[in-house]
């Protein structure tokens, strides 16, 4: 069976042949890392995050116009990381009551709220690069290390951790291919001791990642008293958090699976959107799931088969993310790569790169189901590239748009809402900070609440950024008229109506002021 890696000469060109001679000298860490980065760069340029969602973190989810995932979790985790231990309310996000590993220590260690967001982000380098060791150690092939990389980066688990939000599912599969693949005792344990105050799907995940400990981890299975001393290992750490969590259902303490699965279906979504959802987990990475349990031979075949399909369908049922909740799967892709190396390598190294190469150019999406929306019973996002992304930031859709939520908040100034006129206000600059409209109509507004120093300072930044704003220009004149500054409130209002059109409904109110003011200055 094959262990090594092939020579430089095996290389198709001479070009590759020099790569492959530089690569072969670099050390493992090396090319652990460096395969981890690359397949999160290429997987993140096809892949890309809606990173001008971002902005908005924090912010009431009622003040949004369509709330969003890249959103939603966050603000519930931000009151979390203030408070690890307060309720969540919300009941779609309640689950996050037991995923308390990293709000405590966020909140205990004073982690800024962007180093905390940026912990998934973490995780998806620290899974990629077990990725890539597990990979690099059992068959001494950077390019095989690479694929099998990137073909777990155009994953699911990794299109949600690096663009949603305050979702650490990096971490859930890291915690999993540990289990899975670990041969140190002690780092299995504390696998199971942590990854459930992670997500809790880890313990759902168990049989699947223990099937694949059992039957195609390493080159050999291992024996009985292997396997049993690896799953006391397991029992040990998971016994903490079983024991916590189940004292604390059966006291009522805090009742979370009760709340949970109050009124909620056991199946969330119709038939074919769970198939497009578990179709979108994975996609061609399928495959390798598919050649893990056809390498078993005999009854091993089908309890990987059970093991696989009864996870997955587990997994199916708890959670509304249908194409996220399929990533528990990877490490029976992992192993179904391996069991084909083990058999035939070069086919492997044939395969890998189409395989590849056909998860970046398919579509990906994330695929969510609503149960209880009988007219919307499922919806979809499509997960698109670095360059569409790049021009939805610089053209966004409606849910995102500076000049929506500009016209949200005068709709609610005019109807004397000031507090959601602010929000809306708020939110069109944390689009777009240059937005100067916006930016005059929010100092107007705290103006008019009062503020009037802090509300002058931002209509006086808007005009100097937007002179042609004549409507707030003129807005300007009166308050200076009122203020005793008569002199620039002419020159206000002779600026606004050189902006403003011939036709403008406000051009006789205009005119009318700058006669009576250069009547009250002798001009």
């Amino acid at each position: 069976m094959p262990t090594s890696s092939p020579s430089p000469a095996d290389a198709p060109t001479p070009r590759l042949r020099t790569l492959a001679a530089s690569i072969s000298g670099w050390s493992n860490r090396r090319v652990i890392w460096t395969t981890a980065i690359a397949a999160a760069v290429v997987a993140t340029f096809f892949f890309a995050p809606r990173f001008w969602l971002w902005v908005a973190v924090g912010v009431p989810l009622g003040e949004l116009i369509s709330v969003q995932p890249e959103l939603n979790r966050a603000f519930f985790a931000l009151q979390q990381l203030a408070d690890p231990w307060q309720p969540i309310e919300d009941p779609t996000n309640r689950v996050i009551e037991w995923r308390l590993l990293f709000p405590l220590l966020g909140h205990y260690l004073h982690l800024p709220t962007w180093l905390y967001l940026a912990l998934p982000h973490a995780g998806c380098l620290l899974a990629l690069g077990a990725v890539a060791g597990i990979v690099r150690r059992a068959t001494r092939d950077p390019a095989v290390t690479f694929g099998l990389t990137l073909l777990a980066a155009t994953a699911s688990w990794f299109f949600v951790a690096s663009g949603w939000l305050a979702y650490f599912d990096s971490w859930l599969i890291l915690g999993l291919l540990l289990a899975s693949f670990s041969d140190r005792r002690w780092v299995i344990f504390a696998a199971a001791l942590l990854t459930p105050w992670v997500d809790e799907r880890f313990i759902l995940a168990l049989p699947l990642s223990f099937a694949v400990r059992a039957l195609g981890a390493g080159t050999t299975p291992p024996d009985r008293r292997t396997l049993v001393a690896d799953a006391l290992a397991l029992a040990a750490g998971l016994l903490p958090y079983v024991a916590v969590r189940l004292g604390a259902e059966l006291t009522q303490t805090r009742t979370t699976s009760t709340s949970y699965w109050t009124d909620r279906p056991l199946v969330p979504a119709p038939l074919h959107a769970t198939l497009w959802g578990v179709w979108s987990g994975l996609r061609l990475g399928w495959l390798a799931v598919i050649l893990f349990v056809a390498a078993c031979a005999g009854r091993t075949r089908w309890i990987a088969g059970a093991a696989v399909t009864g996870t997955l369908l587990v997994n199916l049922c708890v959670a509304d993310d249908l194409s996220r909740s399929m990533s528990v799967a990877l490490p029976a892709v992992l192993a179904g790569g391996l069991q084909l190396w083990r058999r035939d390598a070069g086919r492997l190294r044939q395969l890998l790169p189409w395989v590849c190469l056909g998860n970046l150019l398919l579509p990906a999406h994330h695929v969510i189901a609503a149960p209880g929306n009988e007219e919307e019973p499922y919806h979809f996002v499509p997960i698109l590239g670095v360059f569409a992304e790049i021009a939805h930031r610089d053209d966004p859709p409606y849910f995102a748009s500076p000049f929506a939520y500009n016209r949200r908040g005068l709709e609610a100034f005019q109807q004397g809402n000031r507090a959601k006129a602010r929000a809306a206000f708020d939110l069109a600059l944390r689009f777009d900070p240059d937005f100067a409209r916006a930016q005059a109509n929010r100092g107007l507004l705290r103006i008019a609440s009062g503020e009037r120093e802090a509300g002058m300072a931002e209509l006086n930044a808007a005009l100097a950024r937007s002179p042609s704003l004549f409507e707030a220009r003129l807005q300007r004149a009166t308050l200076r008229r009122q203020l005793g500054d008569l002199r620039g409130a002419l020159d206000d209002a002779r600026e606004a109506l050189r902006h403003m059109p011939a036709d403008a409904p406000k051009r006789p109110d205009a005119i009318s002021l700058e006669r009576t003011l250069a009547q009250q200055l002798g001009l």
